[in-house]
């Protein structure tokens, strides 16, 4: 959970520091003591926060080994990390949701033929 003045890092590459970023995708919100879950999102809940840091966070490094046959190697990588700060987390018109997920609709199904 975040609240204001909060700190949180992203494995991803948002923007440049400075960026302001609306976060709406809120899966729960805790609302004077009452706390609402999403299905599977939180309607009408928003994050603003802005961009703290933008770059490369820490080396990563990965062994491979197989014993008895000389084998060792070893690879590095450097994966994207965006630190963001909390402005304001929004939570107007704060309700759950119809209960169905976006995206996901019923099918018909096939048609099936009659059998010869």
């Amino acid at each position: 959970m975040v609240s204001k003045d909060s700190i949180f890092d992203v494995d991803a590459n948002l923007g440049k520091v400075g960026d302001k970023i609306v976060i709406d995708q809120v899966l729960l919100t805790n609302v004077n003591g009452e706390v609402v879950v999403g299905t599977p999102l939180v309607a009408g809940a928003k994050v603003h926060t802005e961009v703290v840091f933008s770059g490369k966070g820490e080396k990563v490094r990965v062994s491979k080994f197989k014993a008895k046959s000389r084998y060792r190697r070893t690879t590095g990588f450097r994966s994207f990390r965006t630190t963001l700060k909390v402005i304001e987390a929004s939570d107007e018109k704060v309700s759950t949701g119809s209960g169905k997920q976006p995206g996901v609709s019923k099918g018909r199904g096939k048609k099936s033929s009659p059998k010869k």
